[in-house]
């Protein structure tokens, strides 16, 4: 008998054990599966202020396509996506960012420097990636740039920038079905002066000359300030051997004028204003042939 109720007892033992053990388990399903997106933006900023950015971003993404199949994305989520991507979390990080910016129209090799030393400090940190893309395009590396916007969408795949960027490396390199994935994406803006000037090279460089210049008129209404309007408006005309002496004027005298405000309000065009001296050696051609 004595025998018998030890062995049942390690047999009680051994079930309230796996007992306890599955309902636990099914307990912590429970509260992950009962977990809210409020919840989930909580922990993502826990794990920004440990400076946990990727697996922060990871969180919020995810949770963010969950909404999504409910609806649009949740505002606070996507808020949240914005806050903990682009957070700078060292001075020296900033700093190095802010000097980077300050050379980028002068030097943009010696920005990309900056940038890059930046980007060792804080590898995920999505201001600093965009930034990178801007310079990389600047300085002709439009293939790396269009694989640095693999890795920025990758983390966040809502960058607007980072989709713009990319499909600006797609018309860079020739590769415009690519473009087409990029300016079609959700939520694309794409009546934004930088997506149709954009466009604009694309449809220069397959030689759609009359649809370009359509859609040159549509940048100039949205910002007339804008100086790449009148740069493809110049290319556009030259083209179609038009007069083009007064948009080339005109591209000439917004880059003169332009502001450091103003440069950082355009600072979405990598190219911006770094083609005055072709224009201007172009005009003086043209007056004294």
């Amino acid at each position: 008998m004595l025998n018998k109720l030890v062995s049942y007892s390690k047999k009680a033992a051994v079930f309230a054990a796996f007992f306890s053990i599955t309902l636990a388990h099914q307990t912590a399903s429970s509260v992950e599966k009962t977990e809210t997106y409020k919840d989930l933006i909580e922990k993502a900023y826990n794990l920004s202020l440990q400076q946990d950015r990727t697996q922060a971003l990871s969180i919020l993404v995810g949770a963010s396509k969950r909404e999504a199949k409910r609806g649009l994305p949740q505002k606070e989520l996507l808020t949240a996506i914005e806050e903990v991507a682009n957070i700078f979390y060292s001075d020296k990080t900033q700093q190095l960012h802010e000097l980077a910016l300050s050379l980028k129209q002068a030097d943009p090799a010696a920005a990309l420097t900056k940038l890059n030393e930046a980007g060792r400090l804080e590898p995920d940190n999505l201001t600093i990636l965009l930034e990178t893309q801007r310079l990389l395009l600047a300085t002709n590396d439009c293939s790396g740039a269009l694989k640095l916007g693999e890795k920025i969408l990758e983390l966040d795949p809502y960058s607007e920038g980072a989709r713009l960027h990319s499909a600006q490396a797609t018309v860079c390199i020739g590769k415009f079905d690519q473009y087409l994935s990029f300016a079609n994406s959700p939520n694309t803006e794409t009546q934004s002066i930088y997506w149709l000037i954009t466009d604009v090279e694309r449809l220069f460089k397959k030689a759609e000359f009359d649809s370009a210049l359509v859609k040159i008129t549509q940048t100039e209404k949205l910002k007339s300030t804008y100086p790449e309007s009148f740069y493809w408006q110049w290319r556009i005309e030259t083209e179609l051997k038009q007069k083009n002496d007064k948009s080339g004027q005109k591209y000439v005298s917004a880059c003169r004028k332009l502001t450091p405000r103003q440069f950082r309000e355009f600072s979405s065009d990598p190219n911006l204003c770094r083609r005055v001296a072709e224009v201007e050696n172009s005009l003086k051609k043209s007056h004294n042939p």
